[in-house]
């Protein structure tokens, strides 16, 4: 991501990138547990109470739960922060204003 960035990329295209990634994965991964469960669903239905394993509205609300959450992580990342923001040149000013006041007290 930096690199792309430092190179001239602009930030949406690189959070575009990178939750297109996410999104792709997270398909593949959502859809092969979903497969999984249906053909496993008669060994789970055992643990299960109250609930199917084939139950359609649990399947949706933990695939959608599933998806945001990759969503998220994969934002977070990608998202702008202060800290990359600041004015080095006023942190070294500040650092020395300090190192100078601390010098005098003692």
């Amino acid at each position: 991501m930096g690199v792309r960035l430092a190179l001239g990329a602009q930030r949406g295209d690189v959070l575009w990138l990178v939750l297109r990634q996410v999104l792709r994965l997270s398909a593949v991964g959502l859809t092969l547990g979903i497969a999984i469960l249906l053909v496993a669903g008669r060994l789970l239905e055992r643990l299960l109470f109250d609930v199917r394993a084939s139950d359609p509205l649990t399947i949706c609300l933990v695939t959608l739960v599933l998806a945001v959450v990759a969503v998220v992580a994969a934002m977070g990342p990608s998202l702008p922060r202060e800290q990359g923001r600041s004015d080095s040149g006023f942190e070294v000013r500040m650092r020395r204003v300090v190192q100078v006041d601390a010098g005098s007290c003692a």
